[in-house]
This record gives structure tokens, C-alpha cells and sequence, in this order.
């Protein structure tokens, strides 16, 4: 009786065992590979050529050819000249002794750009030049969309005792049947206390028997 190939459709060889599915060895790696446990053992072994130094070896070569013949595409003469301005930007503003925060947000825990207010970067003298952070750098530049810089409304000033007893009062009424926490308090709206500013006075059980009497 003829058998058939699982693989390649072909004929399997009357010498193969009875219950082979395959007509050759390499028909049956390639169904083993198709397999939960072949592909898992291949990822396996990927991974190990990779992390030897025989696959790294083959990285660096792969990388520094696919560069050689790439490198027409981004190695211009206008960014070798962007890339040398740039560095004598960051140069001239750090021998300025200028803060080292964001003009916009002033975030200064984080990377910051040196950014030319003119957009010359070859007009690297120190009045032309800021720090602003990697996403306020992309908002002037227009490479994402402007934004307003969101305002805290929160009262500045200092809340009494009475006025955090009538707004915890309020939220106790709004939020009825439902047990008065701290969790609770903090999903009604704005406009209040915060629960930082409440038990910088009390703890939320002395409040709680204040509010009950």
C-alpha cells in the first residue's frame, strides 16, 4: 500500500517503519519543528547561539555590513554638521553654569536637550541657548501636538478645623448608606480638602466620631 508524506507529499520508502509519517529525515525535523515542543526547542537554541560568542561574532560582522552598505541613507553631510553643532551646544551651555532644569516644566530628573531658541543650531552662542526636556523639545519643534500646562485649582491657603468639619459633613451626607472611609471621601469631586490637608489635623477615626456625635 502506498503511504504519503505528512510533510512534502511525497511517497515514504517501503524500508521506513510501519507507522513513520515522514519520507525522510528531513521531513520529519521539519514536522517535529512545527510541533509545541520543536518550536519551543528551537527559540532555545536561537537564544544560545545568540548569547555565545560565535553569534555575537556574527552580529558585529552583520551589523557592521549592513551599515557599510546603508550608510548613505543617514550619513549626510548635513547631519555630520547637525551632529558636531550639537555637540559644541551642549559644550557652550554647561560652561555657562546654567541650571540644569527644564525652562518649560522644569523637570530636572530627567535627560535634558539643548535647545536653540532661534532653531539655528549652528548659532551656538549662549543667549541662544536653553535646556528643555526631551518632551518639551519635541512640543516646540512640532514633532507632537501643543499642549496647556495643567494649573493646580486647589486652595493655597491653609484650611481650618470647622471648614474640614463641614465638608466632611457635606460627603457624608452625599455618600449616605455607603460606610464613610477615606477611599469613599476621595471619589466624590473636587473642590474640597484634600486627604492629606484632613489628617495633618486628625486621624480619620477621631474625624469619624466628631462627625457621628
Amino acid at each position: 500500500m502506498k503511504r504519503i508524506c505528512d510533510v512534502c507529499g511525497g511517497e515514504i520508502p517501503e524500508n521506513k517503519r510501519a507507522d513513520a509519517k515522514a519520507c525522510s529525515s528531513y521531513c520529519r525535523s521539519k514536522k517535529y519543528a512545527q510541533t509545541e515542543t520543536g518550536r519551543r526547542k528551537s527559540v532555545e537554541k536561537t537564544r544560545r547561539y545568540q548569547l555565545s560568542d560565535k553569534g555575537m561574532d556574527t552580529k558585529i560582522r552583520a551589523d557592521k555590513k549592513y551599515y557599510n552598505n546603508h550608510k548613505e541613507k543617514w550619513l549626510t553631510d548635513e547631519k555630520l554638521r547637525r551632529s558636531v553643532c550639537s555637540k559644541i551646544a551642549r559644550k557652550t551651555i554647561r560652561n555657562t553654569a546654567r541650571p540644569y532644569v527644564c525652562v518649560e516644566c522644569a523637570a530636572d530628573s530627567v535627560k535634558l536637550d539643548t535647545h536653540h531658541i532661534d532653531f539655528d543650531y549652528e548659532n551656538n552662542d549662549p543667549s541662544n541657548l536653553e535646556y528643555r526636556c526631551k518632551k518639551c523639545h519635541n512640543r516646540i519643534h512640532g514633532k507632537i501636538p501643543w499642549t496647556a500646562p495643567t494649573t493646580d485649582t486647589r486652595r493655597k491657603v491653609q484650611y481650618t478645623e470647622d471648614e474640614i468639619m463641614q465638608y466632611l459633613k457635606r460627603a457624608a451626607d452625599e455618600i449616605g448608606h455607603i460606610p464613610f472611609t477615606q477611599t469613599s471621601y476621595t471619589k466624590l469631586g473636587a473642590g474640597r480638602p484634600t486627604a492629606k490637608t484632613i489628617t495633618k489635623y486628625k486621624t480619620w477615626k477621631e474625624w469619624m466620631e466628631l462627625i457621628s456625635k
